[in-house]
């Protein structure tokens, strides 16, 4: 995911895409952006939010875990849940986040 949003990037500002087409207002809501990262205690796994720019011009997050060094992230709920601002505990066994999964919003604790 990460590398899908740095080649967006990329591309988006790269000379030869400029020459091809301009930039549009319209690209923006296709920009995302990496917010909050935590590592877990142990190094094995990385909690990341992805801010996306919704349709209404109001941007949302949604949390991805991923393996490392490298491995396929997981979205933390389904599409149209948000979330961001994970912590991890001490152990590593269970993560913390703000925001919005299955229609309850706070702050939410799954292992």
């Amino acid at each position: 995911m990460i590398h899908r949003t740095l080649l967006l990037v990329a591309l988006l500002t790269s000379p030869a895409t400029l020459l091809a087409r301009p930039l549009q207002s319209a690209d923006f809501y296709k920009v995302r952006s990496v917010g909050s990262v935590a590592l877990s205690p142990d190094g094995s796994r990385v909690a990341y939010a992805i801010e996306n720019n919704g349709p209404t011009g109001r941007p949302f997050r949604q949390l991805h875990i991923a393996p490392l060094p490298s491995g396929e992230p997981v979205l933390v709920g389904g599409e149209s849940d948000r979330a961001g601002s994970a912590v991890w505990s001490p152990d590593g066994t269970m993560i913390a986040f703000s925001g919005r999964i299955g229609g309850k919003s706070g702050l939410h604790v799954a292992n």
